[in-house]
């Protein structure tokens, strides 16, 4: 994944898990903001972490 598109979506995951962190916050269960929190967490992690999968065929050898 190019490099514009991830921090484009590191960004996004970033703003909505900040969000609906903070909503959960204002509700009956706050607790499950932590819940979030660390589920984005483990998705930006995955994102910068691990490469993209190669896919398609490989190249054939002559």
């Amino acid at each position: 994944m190019p490099l514009p598109y991830k921090i484009a979506l590191s960004l996004i995951v970033a703003l909505v898990a900040a969000l609906v962190g903070w909503l959960e916050t204002q509700g009956p269960q706050p607790d499950l903001a932590n819940i979030v929190y660390a589920i984005a967490g483990i998705m930006l992690f995955g994102l910068w972490v691990f490469p993209e999968a190669g896919g398609g065929k490989p190249a054939r050898k002559k």
